[in-house]
C-alpha cells in the first residue's frame, strides 16, 4: 500500500466537505443577486428552491458515497453558471456576480477533478463466472423435441 492508498478516504471526505460548501456559498450567492433584482424575483426563488433540492440529493449521494454526487454536481455549478449570466444581465450587481462565478468555477473545477480520480470498482468483488462450461449450447441439426414447455409428452389429438 502506498501513501494514496492510505489517504484516500481523508482526501474523499475533504473534497465532499468543500464541495458541500461550494454548493452552499453558490446558493448565497444567488440569493444575494435575487435581492437586487426588480424583476423576475419569483422565478429566481424557484430556481434557489430547486438549487436546494438538488443540493440534498448531492449530500445524500456523498453520504452513500456514489461517483452521481459529483456528476449532479458538475451539472449543478454549470447551471448555477448560466443562473449568474441571466442575474449579472438582469441586476448590474457585479461585486456579487464575480464571487458567484468564481464559486461555481471552482466548485466545477473541484468535482470534474475528483470525478476522473475516483476509482473504478473491479469486477473481482463480483461472483459471475462467465467460462464457456456454462454457456448453454444448443444442437441445431438434432430433431424437433416432442417434449412440450413442462417435460411432458405432447398430447394427440
Amino acid at each position: 500500500m502506498d501513501w494514496v492508498e492510505l489517504n484516500r478516504p481523508a482526501t474523499t471526505a475533504v473534497t465532499n466537505i468543500i464541495t458541500t460548501l461550494l454548493l452552499g456559498l453558490s446558493l448565497l450567492a444567488a440569493l444575494l443577486l435575487q435581492t437586487a433584482m426588480q424583476t423576475f424575483y419569483d422565478l429566481q426563488l424557484v430556481i434557489i428552491f430547486i438549487g436546494i433540492i438538488v443540493g440534498a440529493v448531492v449530500l445524500y449521494n456523498f453520504w452513500k458515497e456514489d461517483r452521481y454526487g459529483y456528476i449532479i454536481s458538475i451539472i449543478f455549478f454549470a447551471v448555477a453558471i448560466l443562473d449568474s449570466i441571466w442575474m449579472i444581465a438582469a441586476t448590474g450587481a457585479i461585486f456579487t456576480f464575480i464571487f458567484s462565478l468564481i464559486v461555481n468555477i471552482g466548485g466545477l473545477a473541484l468535482c470534474f477533478v475528483r470525478l476522473q480520480t475516483l476509482p473504478v470498482k473491479s469486477t473481482d468483488d463480483y461472483d459471475f463466472d462467465f467460462s464457456p462450461s456454462y454457456l448453454e449450447t444448443y444442437d441445431i441439426d438434432k430433431p424437433y423435441s416432442t417434449i412440450a414447455g413442462r417435460g411432458r409428452q405432447k398430447k394427440r389429438r
